[in-house]
């Protein structure tokens, strides 16, 4: 609780040089990006999730035709891997959207299991479009591959039990019985689940768990499960559709096949079967329509997350109305809101307001005014997205993120903000199991019109036990240290004090940014592609770095200035001021300029990490991004704009482990160089295990680029490629493979 506290303290007073506009885009720790266009739904379970063994997270996704590459990619479900060592992402498409089925609708976010012999199994439903569950399966390897999609007929397999579509998808494993389950809604409200005992290859029908209650319109109670992977897994039911009926909220848990209440008496003695089969208000009532917290009546109407901690505790954290007159479908109705935290301790259901939410952010969506979750290995901390402040009550104008702490059972609670001052809204905040020293908290960053229309991208901050980041350096961009893409043409540059016109060049613009430059593209309305160009950046110490592109941005209400980074000419991952955040001047020991007035400000977005050797330079790969959001290939610029003004660094020193994983040394442990020089020719062998893009470099001890080689395509195997040295001094030289994202390094020395 400490170290965050004084991250955030460190965080909120920093200065901004000449500038009386308190800083905007303000987040705790590093920022980080793990997918431009994407969303999920707050009603699921597993759709991120970790594998500790390989240090891996996984992130399930929906695009949106809001977003970026539009209609392209609206309606993909998409997965991204994210090693937690090196910061690395790559993303991929389970199935593409379509307009029959596969919609752009968060609700149809995949969700993930990892199989016991540590491969993954996803899987995803159309919302109510289908009486069909979709999985694709990933074997166990270092590189995922994903097999051929599959479909599940409920109605088949179900002898017709199950007739109607269903929706959501919300896998769970439990280890004591060496099972796979799956849990859906069916649109008449009832509950039912799928099995599989060979690690989700085939599945079979499970039973009905519950019905509506009788008296449900139209019908659609909503469950949230959530498993301990060993032999119990919970869940919190609401009576009713919450955006149109008032609506109690009950808790049970599967143990044994059976379904018990909270107390442990069993409800169902057997959840196989169709057979006498239980509705909600059977199991045990968590919070209940018309209960007074702080003097007001509410009405719990959305479940929002639950975990289980082992032994008898329980916790759920609940959107509810405020107000008992407050009810029906009636979209002109606009009811205040508020989150409830209610923890079971053996006995009994413990119940207490956390804040008020503020009134619904849109017309279409009843009751979404709010999200949360909790800490999975921490019963005293839960996160809350809120358009009110939980420390004053006060209006935000946006949906922030607080961290909330509690040390009597709930109680009470102080607050800490994650984010403040945002442009554009953060919700759906969720935490995925990993260990009580580790956190990763990821969440939606953008706008939000309802389930089906968001322009979104999903960001997050890792916390890793015992790593630190040092202070951050600051290199200016310019001609004189950036050059063309994989090759080593220098720049060509034009020097404009407008907008330099739609050229397809990089412009040189005057009397802006650090040491009174910037490099900009796409000022003007039909903008432009500029190529990718590459900074280097040379350390003067060994060890672990963090690197980022600082570009400007403008937050206002129109204004989406970005940029595309990375590590890799072929991993760049698009980055927009509405998902970034600004810099910080007390990160640096000598801070660039931050802030132009009180229009633009300097932002960051995090290219990754790498493993230096000292002195070595490492180029980071700059582009503009030439199309709007919401279209798939016209080009657009003016207030989509980019504008670079160098690269950021920081050290790292980790505590030598990660989630019980020795840290690598190395940071392409798969990349093997052999670089043997000749009297002319500088042989370079290296070894690969998958096909990649290599790209050679020769440098000289001043981190000068010499010579260089590719990128060329290559197949998994041995290769040998060759530099020209004859005219070269003799000397030790530097000799750098990077191949796709694994870049290794070796010194050589060259004698005539």
């Amino acid at each position: 609780m400490n170290r965050c506290t004084l991250i955030l303290i460190a965080l909120f007073i920093g200065t901004i040089r000449s500038e009386t506009r308190e800083r905007p885009d303000v987040v705790a720790g590093n920022l980080r990006q793990f997918n431009d266009n994407g969303a999920w739904s707050f009603r699921k379970n597993q759709q991120i999730v970790i594998d500790i063994e390989k240090n891996r997270l996984l992130a399930g996704s929906v695009a949106c035709s809001l977003g970026v590459a539009g209609a392209e990619r609206a309606g993909n479900v998409e997965v991204v891997l994210c090693d937690l060592t090196t910061g690395a992402v790559e993303w991929d498409t389970l199935r593409t959207g379509d307009p029959d089925s596969f919609l752009g609708d968060e609700r149809q976010s995949p969700a993930f299991v990892i199989r016991p012999d540590g491969g993954y199994l996803a899987l995803f439903a159309p919302y109510f479009r289908d009486i069909g569950s979709y999985y694709r399966i990933a074997e166990e390897g270092f590189w995922v591959e994903w097999n051929e999609v599959m479909r599940f007929d409920w109605s088949i397999e179900s002898a017709g039990v199950v007739n109607l579509p269903i929706a959501y998808s919300n896998p769970e494993y439990l280890s004591s019985e060496q099972r796979m389950y799956n849990f859906v809604g069916g649109s008449d409200g009832s509950a039912h689940l799928m099995v599989s005992d060979d690690s989700g290859v085939a599945w079979s029908y499970g039973g009905h768990l519950l019905n509506p209650s009788a008296n449900a319109e139209p019908g659609k109670s909503f469950c949230t499960y959530r498993g301990n992977g060993v032999e119990r897994i919970d869940v919190v039911v609401t009576e009713y559709h919450g955006d149109t009926t008032p609506s109690n909220l009950y808790h049970g848990y599967i143990r044994d096949n059976a379904l018990h209440n909270s107390v442990g008496s069993v409800i169902d003695a057997s959840i196989f079967d169709t057979l006498a089969v239980p509705q909600p208000d059977q199991l045990t009532e968590v919070l209940s329509d018309g209960t007074v917290l702080d003097d007001d009546a509410i009405r719990p109407c959305r479940n929002l997350d639950l975990q289980y901690y082992g032994g008898d505790t329980v916790a759920a954290v609940v959107l509810a109305r405020i107000g008992g007159d407050r009810e029906g479908a009636d979209r002109a109705t606009n009811p205040d809101y508020c989150f409830v935290y209610c923890r079971f301790d053996g006995k009994e259901w413990k119940r207490v307001m956390l804040g008020k939410t503020g009134l619904k952010p849109d017309a279409v969506e009843q009751e979404d005014a709010g999200s949360a979750a909790l800490d999975p290995h921490d019963k005293n901390i839960v996160y809350l997205s809120s358009i009110r402040s939980p420390r004053n009550d006060s209006l935000l104008g946006v949906y922030e993120l607080f961290k909330g702490m509690t040390g009597d059972q709930g109680a009470t609670w102080e607050w800490v903000p994650i984010t403040w001052n945002s442009d554009r809204d953060n919700f759906h905040p969720v935490v995925p199991k990993w260990d009580i020293n580790n956190t990763a908290l990821l969440w939606l960053r953008g706008s939000r019109l309802s389930a089906q229309q968001y322009d979104a991208a999903i960001v997050g901050a890792i916390d890793h036990e015992g790593e630190t980041t040092g202070k951050k350096d600051y290199v200016d961009a310019g001609r004189h240290n950036c050059l063309i893409g994989c090759g080593v043409d220098s720049l060509d540059l034009s020097l404009d004090e407008s907008t330099g016109g739609s050229d397809h060049r990089w412009h040189e613009r005057p009397d802006y940014g650090n040491n009174q430059t910037v490099l900009v593209s796409a000022e003007e309305a039909e903008g432009e592609d500029a190529p990718l160009i590459k900074e280097g950046v040379a350390v003067a110490e060994a060890g672990i770095y963090d690197f980022w592109a600082n570009f400007w941005g403008k937050p206002d209400t129109r204004s989406d200035w970005q940029i595309s980074t990375g590590l890799s000419p072929i991993s760049l991952q698009i980055f927009r001021q509405m998902a970034c955040r600004t810099v910080n001047t007390d990160e640096y020991d000598a801070p660039p300029l931050v802030n132009i007035g009180d229009t633009l400000f300097l932002y960051q977005a995090y290219a990754g990490r790498d493993t230096v050797a000292a002195g070595e330079l490492v180029w980071i790969f700059i582009d503009d991004h030439i199309t709007g959001d919401g279209h798939s290939f016209e080009q657009e610029g003016d207030e989509k704009r980019t504008w670079f003004d160098g690269i950021s660094y920081a050290p790292v020193a980790a505590a030598g482990r990660i989630a019980g994983k020795t840290v690598p040394a190395v940071f392409s442990s798969h990349l093997k160089l052999h670089p043997l020089p000749s009297r002319s020719l500088l042989n370079v062998t290296y070894s690969i295990d998958r096909t990649e893009t290599v790209e050679l470099a020769l440098f000289n001890t001043r981190g000068r680029l010499i010579r260089s080689h590719g990128p060329t395509m290559r197949r998994p195997g041995t290769h040998t490629d060759s530099f020209y040295t004859g005219r070269l001094a003799a000397g030790v030289y530097v000799c750098r493979c990077a191949a796709g994202t694994k870049v290794t390094a070796a010194t050589v020395k060259i004698a005539h």
